[in-house]
Parts: C-alpha cells; structure tokens; sequence
C-alpha cells in the first residue's frame, strides 16, 4: 500500500463519515487512501506510531511517514484539497494549544451531534 498520504477516521462515527465522504469529493487528484480505524490495516499502521489510544478519538494523518493527529491533521489534509476550503489550512500557524481544545469539543459530542453509525459507510479495504 502507497503510505504516501493515509487518512485513518473513526468508520462508526456519522460525522467522520460526511467529513471523510466531503474530502473524497474535494481530493480531485485522489492523494489520499481512506481507512476506518476499525481496519486491521489502519490499527497496524497506528501501532507503527505507536498510536493505539488516540485512534477513537482523533482523525489520524500520516504524510511522509510523519503521523499527525487531531486540528493539525484536519489543517495538513486541507492543505491538499481543491477549492476555498484549502485557505482552512493557514490557521496551522494558530499554536495547537489553541487550536486541538476546540477539536476535542468537537470530537466530544460528535455522537451527539452526529448519530453513532453501527458500521462504515466508506468503501475502505477489509
């Protein structure tokens, strides 16, 4: 598999899934593989970076082999996106202390705001 750009997002979640299924129909030059963090070969990758916990509640990118999780990973996939939504991307220079407390506002009712899916709706391989 082509490691190059790899999105892991929560497959159970409704709100990954719209996010995941909005970056799919902005990514025209298809940089990105898609993967559930409920996928055998996502929770290798994240053992890889030794990222097993913070897989259920963070968006993980990995670029270049680097491994970027929560505002800063939603930031760095922008960044590769077409149309306005790219500009999101320039609030990386926002310090991540700054930045990650609204993700995990975010990330904390999103079943709530987003009902839980009972499985992933994202063709994703396994």
């Amino acid at each position: 598999m082509n490691t190059k750009r790899i999105i892991i997002f929560d497959g159970n979640c409704n709100l990954c899934n719209h996010a995941v299924k909005y970056i799919i129909k902005k990514d025209i030059n298809k940089k990105f593989t898609y993967l559930s963090n409920q996928n055998n070969e996502a929770k290798k990758l994240l053992e890889g970076f030794n990222l097993i916990q913070p897989s259920k509640s963070s968006i993980v990118f990995i670029e270049n082999n680097q491994a970027f999780l929560k505002s800063t990973a939603v930031l760095k996939i922008t960044k590769h996106l077409s149309g306005a939504i790219k500009l999101v991307s320039l609030f990386i220079i926002i310090p991540r202390i700054f930045r990650d407390p609204l993700y995990h506002l975010v990330s904390k009712y999103r079943h709530l705001l987003y009902r839980k899916s009972p499985n992933c709706d994202i063709n994703t391989p396994n």
